[in-house]
Parts: C-alpha cells; structure tokens; sequence
C-alpha cells in the first residue's frame, strides 16, 4: 500500500553508450509501463551513439502513486516530464547532445507538448501510432476497452502487482484528465498548436489496423508537417510493437551506427539482468 507523500518519486532506465551523443527518452501510453521499450535495448546496444532512457508514468510501474487528493492528469505526467528532462540534460553534460523524444499513444501527445517548449531542447521525435488529431470514434473505441471486463480484470491485476495504482483506471475516463492544450471540432480533438513551431524531424509509426491513428490522420501529419516522414507499419493494431523493420527504421531516423549483429551470451544476461534497475528522481 502506499502512503501520502509530501515528495514522491518517479522511476527511470538508462541503457546504451553513455558518451552517445543522442538521447532517446521513450515515454509510455496511458496504461503502459517502462517495460514496453524493453525490445530496444538489445537493439540500441548493437549501434553506437545512444543514451536510452525510458520512464514511468506516476501510479504505474516503479513510480509512487500520487498523495490522496491528488489527480491523475496530463499536465502532471508533462510536468514530471519536464523535470526529468532537466535532470536529464543536467546529468549528461556534453558539447553535442541531441534529445529525442519517442511516445507511444499518450505518450505521443505528451512528446509534442514537451517538443513545443524551447528550453527543454528537443530535437526530433518519433510519434508511436498517434498523430495531431485524435477522432471521436477512436477516442470511444479505446475508452471502450477500458470498460469491458477483461480490461478490468488486466487492471486488477495489474493493481494486485504494485504495477498501477487502483485509482487510475476511473480518473483517466474523466474529461479532467486531457487537461493541457487542445482544440477540437466535429472531427474529434486535435493538438496542431503543439507542433506549430517546432522545426526537428518527426517520425511518425501508424499500424495498418490502427483505432487512434487512421489512414486520415496519416495524410493530415504529411500535409501540415513538412518535416515529419509517416510509415505505415503491416498488420500491426494500436499500438505499433517494437519488431525488427520498426527498431530499423528507428536507428536510422537516429543516424546510429551499428557495431555488432547481436550480443554474445554473456552480455546478453549481462544486459537483460539490468532491465530491473530502476533510478528515481524527486518531484518535490
């Protein structure tokens, strides 16, 4: 059980070449945990040139959950975002260092905002099965799952396992929890101000079957980003999974340069034995 905390903590992975000049910092969706990103850090270790952060989301993983009174709410994941990144740059003092910033669904969203404010220097971003509009009939179909029973068996479980805090399944159907900016028309809700001046390379990664990210929104991120590439990844559903072609595509949106074909089995227990070493970082 956890306890009301004036300070709480946010928890965190660091893979990869720590001189690489680029830093991935992967942020999950909205039910995700850390361990969503743990098919790149093989993949990462095989190229030189990256730091691979990845992080949870207070109320999930190896984060504490908010004190009672508190909201689960977009604009806190941002500001504890901010913070990390900070610490980030602060912690990895180098003449070049490039932050790019990959989001998976909610995470997407969180990545845009995060990309629009200048002094968090991001460079580029990779948009998981999300672009800069979001439809009502997605927007019903994924909420949907969230109320069926097996959703909620998932999330019980889940729960039972200190992965997520209880109170979060209710709170992110309610409207508060979008609380950061957005516009919205008989389409849906869209978050085109958030990339309005933001001038890095954007990848966005749209699955064939997608429910959130369909073959309109793909057409609608290449005509208002004349600096974003769009692929449309085969037989994937939402979200787009981390396979071979999609760790491709990645590395080389990061110009990394590859070193080995694979790890030896050494390294590889090696590498997988650190996948549970978590830091953390105070959010006062």
């Amino acid at each position: 059980m956890k306890h009301e905390n004036l300070n709480r903590r946010i928890a965190y992975r660091e893979f990869g070449d720590p001189d690489g000049k680029v830093i991935l910092l992967c942020i999950p969706g909205i039910l995700e945990t850390q361990k969503t990103f743990d098919a790149l850090v093989t993949y990462v270790e095989q190229h030189r040139g990256c730091r691979l952060i990845t992080v949870d989301h207070c109320g999930r993983g190896n984060s504490e959950w908010l004190s009672v009174g508190e909201t689960y709410k977009m604009s806190v994941y941002l500001d504890d975002l901010e913070k990390l990144i900070t610490h980030i740059h602060a912690s990895h003092k180098r003449a070049i260092r490039q932050l790019y910033l990959l989001g998976t669904s909610m995470g997407g969203i969180l990545s845009m905002n995060l990309a629009s404010n200048p002094i968090l220097r991001v460079k580029g971003l990779i948009l998981n099965d999300v672009a800069l509009s979001i439809s009502w009939s997605g927007l019903f179909k994924l909420f949907g799952k969230f109320e069926s029973s097996e959703a909620s068996l998932q999330i019980e479980t889940l729960s039972q396992q200190k992965e997520l805090d209880p109170k979060l399944l209710k709170e992110i159907r309610l409207p508060t929890h979008i609380d950061i900016h957005y516009r919205f028309n008989l389409r849906g809700i869209n978050f085109h101000k958030s990339l309005a001046k933001f001038k890095g390379p954007i990848l966005l990664l749209r699955a064939e079957h997608s429910e959130l990210c369909t073959v309109l929104d793909q057409i609608e991120f290449q005509q208002v980003v004349p600096n974003g590439k769009a692929i449309e990844v085969a037989g994937e559903t939402h979200p787009v999974t981390f396979k071979p072609e999609v760790l491709l595509e990645v590395c080389n949106f990061l110009d990394l340069e590859k070193i080995s074909n694979g790890l030896c089995s050494d390294e590889f227990e090696h590498e997988y034995h650190q996948l549970d070493r978590y830091r953390n970082l105070a959010i006062a």
